[in-house]
């Protein structure tokens, strides 16, 4: 807004009132609040113009860390390499198979009802008493007795096993041949991926 007294652009004494007045509002808080603003965009596009030159610059890489980088993450590679870990994994299992069956079991009885065992056991010998001879073998007499059997029993039982085919062998031998073969498919795909991305480096 023009101040009324500097209307047709005439020097007046006034006109240094008004310059005084403009200058007044651009000190005013809401001037500097602008000015501030602009400073900040000013540097916010300074700072998206080095990000962006800092991006653009490429990084060239050696043929040998090419190759690393694409057996690293190739998905064809690396399928072929979980499955190659499995039948190695198999392969060093397999003699497994040889290890016995072991089966061991235990009881633990308890009788309903109180039992007694009854027998005869031998008593002293009677060599004395009948008067036999020196040199003679003994003979014994004996006593009958009686007594409680024990109401709890225990009972164990253990076995082993081993069962040898042909069909197991031929099995164990047909794990180790697929394990060598997959480390030679492994093998070839890696060297031919290399030769590819080094033919392609160069060109």
């Amino acid at each position: 807004m023009k101040h009324p007294r500097c209307r047709g652009g005439l020097a007046s004494p006034s006109a240094g009132r008004c310059g005084k007045r403009r200058l007044s509002l651009l000190l005013h808080p809401p001037g500097l609040v602008l000015a501030c603003l602009i400073q900040v965009s000013f540097l916010c596009a300074a700072t998206a113009f080095g990000q962006t030159n800092e991006s653009s610059v490429v990084r060239r890489i050696t043929p040998d860390e090419a190759v690393e980088l694409a057996i690293k993450n190739n998905l064809s590679l690396e399928s072929s390499r979980v499955a190659l870990n499995t039948k190695k994994r198999a392969s060093d299992l397999v003699w497994n198979q040889f290890l016995p069956e072991l089966d061991v079991r235990g009881t633990l009885a308890m009788d309903n009802k109180q039992r007694e065992v009854s027998g005869f056991a031998p008593a002293m010998p009677l060599n004395p008493i009948l008067g036999l001879p020196s040199g003679t073998p003994n003979i014994y007499g004996v006593v009958p007795y009686s007594v409680e059997a024990p109401r709890w029993h225990v009972l164990g039982n253990f076995s082993a096993s081993l069962n040898i085919s042909f069909a197991l062998i031929e099995g164990i031998r047909r794990i180790k041949m697929d394990y060598q073969t997959g480390l030679l498919t492994y093998a070839k795909a890696q060297a031919q991926m290399e030769r590819d991305i080094r033919k392609s480096y160069y060109q």
